[in-house]
């Protein structure tokens, strides 16, 4: 089993920065050598390979903000079959963008609410504000394939989802130069 944390903000998610970004290995075994990788949703695209020991592991990889998943297996005479554990979102720790999806898990409809949207640097016009307007892009992905894509001018929208299957999708707004990634569950 692998777990994942961020020792400089405290949380399960990890940092795009790379600092304090912690991977897990937890395990019965007494071996030393894991063989690891970590892949990037949707499509699955490995990202990094490496080998790592059981206990506490540096991640020192920049990422780019969105949903990860990683692969381990032992390492020996015999190699062990790949293992998939678990999920970790890798966010901008310094960004004040953020938006929410309810209900999540939905079913027909859900409210997507973008907040605290401010230009990333001083030398870019932002595109978007909550108090000025402009427009945002938002697209909902299947683990591989683009589903559904918007574009909006309010930070509070409906999106229909009722013809989406249940499952798992991802949800990916694209607002003044910086993509935002969530998870929304159909049921």
């Amino acid at each position: 089993m692998i777990t994942y944390r961020n020792t400089v903000n405290g949380n399960d998610t990890w940092c795009t920065s790379h600092s304090g970004n912690i991977f897990t290995i937890e395990s019965d075994y007494n071996l030393s050598s894991y063989e690891v990788r970590l892949l990037r949703y949707p499509g699955l695209n490995v990202v990094m390979t490496r080998t790592a020991s059981k206990g506490d592991n540096d991640l020192t990889n920049m990422l780019s903000p969105g949903w990860y998943t990683m692969e381990a297996r032992l390492l020996g005479c015999k190699n062990g079959d790949w293992v998939t554990t678990g999920e970790v979102e890798a966010v901008d720790c310094s960004s004040n963008y953020s938006f929410s999806l309810t209900p999540n898990p939905a079913t027909s409809l859900v409210t997507l609410t973008l907040n605290d949207v401010n230009t990333p640097s001083p030398r870019m016009e932002p595109m978007f504000t909550t108090e000025n307007g402009g427009e945002y892009e938002v697209q909902i992905w299947s683990e591989t394939s683009l589903l559904k894509q918007f574009t909006f001018d309010r930070p509070i929208v409906e999106i229909p989802v009722s013809e989406l299957r249940s499952g798992r999708y991802f949800v990916l707004v694209f607002v003044n130069g910086k993509k935002l990634t969530q998870q929304l569950i159909i049921k």
